[in-house]
């Protein structure tokens, strides 16, 4: 991407946060149609500006863009399950979150592997999947939790582990 790009997408982000998504998007219009061969930053751009005003659908629709066109790296489906998951799409989320685990396994580029794991275990245990949560959850190491997330106080095994347990114990001895 060349400096000049970059720039404009820097202006393009702080119109965004200062004038709000309705006119800060304006701008991330133009600069995709005067520069389509940089779409894909683009669109990591907007979409992520769209996630600070917690418009969860849209940042999802640009990330979804990136990977449908082919150029979508490991943390384009890690970000993607993330704005599902804000958006109340559970298992679009945890779909995003499993093919950023096996890419990240196939490209040795284990930096999403635990926290992926950790949402896909929140995603699965929303639906009641408490099975499915356990698997994940066996999966990652005992200290990783996620604190950034929008909507959520603390995710972490623990607390997820404490939500279950006590629920599995008592549906068996039904």
């Amino acid at each position: 991407m060349t400096d000049d790009v970059k720039k404009e997408l820097a202006v393009a982000r702080k119109r965004f946060s200062r004038e709000g998504a309705e006119l800060g998007s304006g701008l991330f219009d133009k600069l995709l149609s005067l520069h389509p061969d940089y779409s894909s930053e683009i669109l990591r751009e907007r979409s992520y500006a769209f996630s600070e005003f917690d418009m969860f659908e849209e940042a999802l629709n640009d990330r979804q863009v990136v990977i449908e066109s082919g150029a979508g790296v490991v943390a384009d489906y890690y970000f993607a399950g993330e704005y599902a998951l804000q958006a109340r799409r559970l298992e679009l989320s945890r779909d995003l979150f499993d093919q950023t685990i096996e890419r990240s396994l196939r490209s040795d580029s284990t930096y999403y592997i635990q926290s992926s794991r950790l949402l896909a275990a929140l995603v699965s245990h929303q639906l009641h999947e408490n099975d499915r949560c356990l698997d994940y959850l066996s999966l990652i190491d005992d200290d990783v939790e996620i604190l950034w997330l929008k909507g959520f106080d603390r995710v972490s095994k623990k607390l997820l582990l404490g939500a279950i347990l006590p629920h599995e114990k008592k549906t068996r001895s039904d």
